[in-house]
């Protein structure tokens, strides 16, 4: 097929401004934010990360201070135009593919709709306009693949008996027949959280991301450093040398190649690709928050659709506060941190997942299972002031008792029913009164709408005005969640519905 559709000069990643090029998003300041799914977000942001650093990657701080943003944008862009020939999603070399699979005539070539979270492409019993497989643009094509390679799913519509390495042991099961696909190390066995800086702009948003060589000396898994990008480097096989050199590379783990590919229409080849070393061995992506648990190694957040990213706030950023015992830690964050407020008035924190079941090595989106994504802006002066992470802390904490408060007063409220002023109840099981579970959710789904003036009371102070105005609205949200999930049908239930009512102050102690 044709060269006849360029990742770099064609529109396929979809903005606020509508459809864009890789190099209209790295020339043009006017393209604010991606406006994906988080998964897609994710993968696109990744390539856009991968693409800078080849083309810029500073030595120290000291460096890249000293680089502009549009010195930045220019370089990128001739990296671009000088290497435009590799972005073809058609033709001999197409970007991110492997044509060698379409001589396997593989019987598990699938739809491309199979690789898209929520799209039903087997045995399902009832379709919507949403979830039915639809034909794909190119540009739908491209960033079906640019997200399969960063957020691969596990499970069985690899085609895993294709072995391009001869001898490679690394599709077989214990059984010695070929396994289920791998999942990507930015997806995890849940469906972990990544987070990034966002600045200004798109281009913006890249350059605050950006590790230096001395951030990757300090990781030992980057054995070869930097890298090269998958795109330059000639990867015949799974397991071939320059597929080593993606193990152990910073380039080679943003873009990480987990899937070998080919489009062929409509349809695509799919077979692992490089294995990289995931949570299980100890090592996670440079975008997750994770901590080292003694007891079962490392425990990565995961994303989950009833609580959302802003509320682990307190894990990404607890580097502000060299003396805080969290354990959580996100290194992308941690070691851009300087760099991505350096002359800055403001700068946002991006985070986002995709929930996921595991079974037996199939990795589905089924029943409750959901994106999600938070993003938070704050105000550099004050994101650094010793104080803000501590009274971020406790306000987090007290948004956190308050609902302790409100799920033990429905139970009592349960427990008591019917029940006479003289008897003793004993309180029920949290799990036996469904209506706690409800209420919870509904709670937090409200809080979430004031996220950003949480942000606004820490930052203004614990004692301050705005402080307690926040704490008020959560007040009146927590009480009414409880009138909503407590109802007092006769006058022996309005007695224990006043009984057992919670009552909060506004202000942290």
């Amino acid at each position: 097929m044709k060269n006849n559709f360029n990742f770099v000069t064609d529109k396929w990643i979809d903005t606020d401004k509508g459809a864009a090029s890789l190099y209209d998003l790295f020339s043009d300041i006017s393209y604010k934010r991606l406006t994906d799914n988080p998964p897609i977000k994710i993968g696109v942001f990744n390539l856009l990360l991968c693409i800078a650093q080849r083309a810029y990657t500073p030595v120290d701080d000291e460096e890249f201070k000293s680089c502009s943003l549009s010195e930045f944008q220019q370089k990128v862009t001739e990296y671009l135009l000088d290497h435009k020939e590799l972005f073809y999603l058609y033709g001999d070399k197409p970007f991110l593919q492997f044509p060698v699979l379409n001589q396997y005539n593989s019987t598990k070539k699938t739809s491309l709709g199979a690789f898209i979270p929520f799209v039903a492409c087997g045995n399902t019993v009832c379709l919507t306009q949403y979830s039915v497989d639809k034909k794909l643009s190119d540009a739908h094509k491209a960033k079906v693949l640019v997200m399969v390679q960063a957020l691969s799913l596990a499970g069985k519509r690899i085609d895993n008996s294709i072995v391009l390495t001869p001898g490679y042991k690394g599709k077989l099961s214990d059984k010695n027949k070929p396994s289920s696909g791998c999942f990507s190390p930015f997806f995890g066995y849940f469906g972990a959280i990544n987070s990034f800086f966002v600045g200004s702009c798109v281009v913006d948003s890249v350059m605050r991301n950006l590790l230096t060589l001395e951030d990757i000396k300090k990781n030992a898994i980057l054995s070869f450093g930097l890298g090269k990008p998958c795109w330059e480097l000639d990867i015949t096989g799974e397991d071939c040398p320059d597929a080593e050199v993606m193990r152990y590379s910073y380039l080679g783990r943003l873009v990480p190649l987990v899937r070998f590919c080919y489009i062929d229409g409509d349809e695509i080849t799919c077979t692992d690709g490089i294995k990289h070393l995931t949570e299980k061995d100890g090592v996670v992506p440079f975008s997750m928050t994770y901590m080292e648990d003694p007891k079962i190694g490392i425990k990565v957040k995961n994303a989950d659709p009833q609580r959302k990213p802003w509320r682990d706030l307190t894990a990404f950023l607890s580097y502000l506060d060299s003396t805080s015992n969290s354990e959580w830690r996100c290194k992308l964050l941690a070691y851009c941190f300087d760099r991505a407020t350096f002359a800055k008035d403001t700068v946002g924190i991006w985070s986002g997942g995709l929930k996921v079941k595991t079974n037996s090595g199939e990795q589905k989106v089924s029943g409750s299972d959901d994106f999600v994504e938070s993003y938070m802006e704050f105000e550099v002066k004050g994101l650094r002031k010793n104080s803000f992470y501590i009274n971020l802390v406790l306000a987090l904490k007290e948004l956190e008792k308050k609902e302790f408060y409100l799920r033990r007063s429905i139970v009592a409220f349960y427990s008591n029913r019917g029940l006479k002023d003289d008897d003793n109840p004993k309180l029920l099981p949290e799990k036996n009164v469904p209506q706690v579970k409800a209420a919870k959710e509904d709670y937090w789904r409200q809080c979430d709408l004031l996220s950003e003036q949480w942000i606004n009371a820490v930052k203004s102070g614990l004692e301050s005005k705005a402080m307690r105005q926040f704490l008020l609205k959560i007040n009146q949200i927590a009480l009414k969640v409880y009138d909503t999930y407590c109802h007092a049908s006769s006058s022996a239930d309005f007695i224990n519905w006043v009984k057992n009512r919670p009552h909060f102050k506004s202000e942290i102690k």
